[in-house]
């Protein structure tokens, strides 16, 4: 696959041309990058006030490589967490078995929306892998100023940035780094620039990527193929302990596939920024960011795939996405307390139409309005010997939808009475949540810490849950191929979480494990419709059999389960590092299990470092998953195990060139919380699971200076 030249690489090379001068503007200074591979992972405890280095109990490098281009692929080496894969770019995060808005996800300290209605876009896929900085974990329970949705975790990526210098002389620092990949003939050119002194600092990204179908041991699979052009530039002002910045990023995805959804990307365009004030004011320490975004999105089932039968039914979806937030942090200067506002406002709307019929039209979410106001305190201090923080979230969230309409009205009576009987329907609802977090660290001895933790979360209706009028796939991607509806009446979602584990870190070795319980009330979940209307209406829509048609509804759940991570360092210049997830879902009000819990999996990376350079061998098993969900008629998977290899050169703090070889034996398997086929004419049947990357050779060149 080739990109046709236009507005975007015109517009890229420009930007190229310009930063490239930049590193002759002075004398190279101490490299402020990450050593190594650039991109590292944090896995915090939930303490929220001592300093970030003093939080981290774990930080790897992710060198197990992934065939995604997306930030979302390295948490996959992370305990506990994976990834629900519908297509190149679009990975959401999935914690403990909670994922979509479930986990809260920030970039770069912003919430970003997804554009389209099945979240082809989500939080992660902004930051493109070679940009990547940091992801950041909170590791079990999240506390409460992690975020306004920490009901299932709080994860965040972090972008590179340029730095304040040490004194008045500017300095250069930057990154050109390229990748490439055989199983998708992926390439990806980033550069990352930036400009600095004590009081000024400023930095230009420019990314380019795309590649081609993805190869498999079973032959090509389609509506793989991903392209990406971005731009971002920032600017920071330091003045005595004042700091205040600004950046923004123009994001433009081109035709990428999607092959677990029923379309693909044609484009997501948008621009995202923020502006953020720190200073120290009053004998404590202010920090203020104001952000926002601005997304529009097309997607079809015809570009990039086959109709097959359905070839008269031929759908584009026109989706724009607008957002803005506000946060405000105030630590008091004895550090042991944080008070905190969060604002976070986000419209949807989406259209569905039919290019060779100018008079059809769907609206399929129309002047979509979620609101949050939310207010956070947060508390640490000694009991004893022990340490012990709790923290308090109120949160008031509102939504609302306008009136929809469709074409087919005119000539089905049955949707005629759906959309009436929404727009009759008082859609206006409001949620008060209570988040509250407690945690306890003992330590037994002077290299273990016991920790336990328990935690109250709650969570609102997403707008697809509450406001999905006509039964439809648009489901913030659960990709389990059903039809859903929703209901407007949905209460939110209640849970008390428990955990227990300890932290060992001695000379040569670490280990990290944990237990946790999580009891859920009203878990929003998918059920067989009984609304013989909404059955009419799928019926005569093609919709999905058995079951006709899904609605949201609430039911009761629990999750429960064990992870740990460990490091040994067993001779001089070798490293063994390991983690294992193990997470069970199930409903309690019916005997089924819930729907895409990743089975469990282990992590083995065994590394060697000499001189120049560094080779590692790594291992990827994961466990057959037959805990599926009938509900959602969830097909099982067998377990798999899968060898990576690598090796790197670095003869200098400027050059790094790794080699990397993923699925060595070049095995068939079938990832889980991968999706199935939705495209006609591919490698495997539509409604079958979809099969693995094959063996990939991934090449990355990385220059500094």
């Amino acid at each position: 696959m080739h990109a046709s030249p236009g507005p975007r690489l015109r517009a890229l090379s420009l930007c190229l041309c310009l930063a490239l001068p930049l590193p002759a503007l002075a004398a190279p200074p101490p490299l402020r990058l990450a050593s190594h591979d650039m991109l590292y992972i944090e896995i915090l405890k939930p303490l929220p006030f001592t300093d970030v280095e003093t939080k981290v109990i774990h930080r790897k490098e992710p060198v197990v490589p992934q065939p995604a281009p997306d930030a979302a692929g390295v948490l996959k080496t992370v305990p506990g967490s994976d990834v629900n894969r519908n297509g190149a770019l679009t990975g959401i995060v999935q914690y403990r078995g909670m994922y979509g808005d479930r986990v809260d996800v920030h970039v770069d300290g912003m919430y970003v929306g997804s554009a389209g209605p099945n979240a082809m876009d989500p939080p992660l896929a902004l930051v493109p892998r070679g940009q990547l900085q940091a992801v950041v974990v909170h590791r079990g329970i999240a506390p409460v100023s992690a975020g306004i949705g920490t009901f299932g975790g709080a994860i965040e990526a972090r972008s590179l940035t340029s730095h304040f210098g040490d004194g008045p002389a500017f300095h250069s620092d930057g990154l050109v780094r390229f990748d490439g990949s055989s199983a998708d003939r992926g390439r990806a050119f980033n550069l990352f620039a930036g400009y600095a002194n004590d009081r000024h600092r400023m930095h230009l990204a420019l990314t380019r990527e795309a590649g081609s179908d993805r190869d498999t041991p079973l032959g090509r699979l389609h509506s793989t193929r991903f392209e990406r052009d971005q731009v971002r530039a920032g600017y920071g002002f330091r003045s005595g302990t004042t700091e205040l910045d600004v950046e923004a990023r123009y994001n433009d995805t081109g035709k990428t596939g999607t092959p677990s959804l029923p379309m693909d990307i044609l484009y997501i365009r948008g621009t995202t920024g923020r502006i953020r004030l720190r200073t120290d004011r009053g004998g404590g320490r202010l920090d203020a960011t104001l952000y926002g975004g601005s997304m529009k999105h097309e997607m079809d089932n015809f570009s990039l795939r086959p109709n097959g039968i359905r070839m008269h039914k031929q759908r584009l979806t026109h989706a724009e996405s607008d957002s803005i937030g506000i946060r405000l942090g105030w630590r008091p200067g004895d550090g042991r307390s944080k008070l905190g506002v969060d604002l976070f406002r986000t419209t949807h709307d989406a259209r569905i139409k039919d290019p060779t019929r100018a008079a059809f039209f769907v609206d399929n979410f129309r002047d979509v309005r979620v609101r949050f106001l939310s207010l956070f305190g947060e508390r640490e201090g000694k009991a004893g010997r022990g340490h012990w923080s709790a923290g308090l979230r109120l949160t008031r969230a509102e939504s609302d939808a306008g009136t929809v309409d469709t074409s087919m009205a005119m000539t089905m009576p049955a949707v005629a009475g759906l959309r009436d009987r929404f727009n009759a329907a008082d859609r206006s609802r409001a949620d008060t949540l209570v988040d509250a977090v407690f945690e306890y660290s003992l330590p037994l001895s002077g290299t273990t810490e016991l920790v336990a933790s328990l935690g109250h979360k709650m969570r609102s209706p997403s707008y697809q849950e509450r406001y999905l009028w006509l039964p439809l796939e648009s489901t913030g991607g659960l990709a389990d191929g059903n039809t859903y509806v929703g209901k407007v009446d949905l209460k939110p979602e209640r849970s008390w979480q428990f955990e227990l584990g300890f932290d060992t870190r001695e000379a040569d070795w670490t280990f990290s494990p944990r237990l946790f319980y999580r009891r859920i009330d009203d878990y929003i979940q998918g059920i067989p419709a009984t609304d013989t209307q909404v059955l009419m209406v799928n019926n005569m829509m093609g919709g999905s059999t058995p079951p006709p048609v899904l609605q949201f509804a609430n039911v009761d759940a629990k999750i429960y389960g064990f992870d740990a991570l460990a490091g040994w360092a067993f001779a001089e210049g070798w490293r063994l590092e390991a983690d294992l997830s193990w997470t069970r879902g199930a409903r309690r009000d019916i005997d089924d299990n819930l729907y895409r819990i990743a089975p469990p999996r282990l992590d083995l990376d065994l590394r060697r470092r000499w001189s120049a350079w560094e080779a590692h061998l790594g291992l990827q098993a994961y466990a057959r998953q037959k805990r599926v969900s009938a509900t959602n008629h969830e097909q099982p998977t067998s377990g798999y195990a899968v060898w990576s290899a690598g090796l790197a050169w670095r003869p200098d703090k400027r050059l790094r060139v790794r080699l990397d070889v993923d699925n060595l034996a070049d095995r068939r398997y079938y990832d889980h919380v991968g999706g199935y086929n939705r495209v006609a004419g591919n490698i495997v049947p539509v409604g079958s699971r979809l099969p693995g990357t094959g063996r990939n050779v991934q090449l990355r060149v990385h220059w500094r200076w």
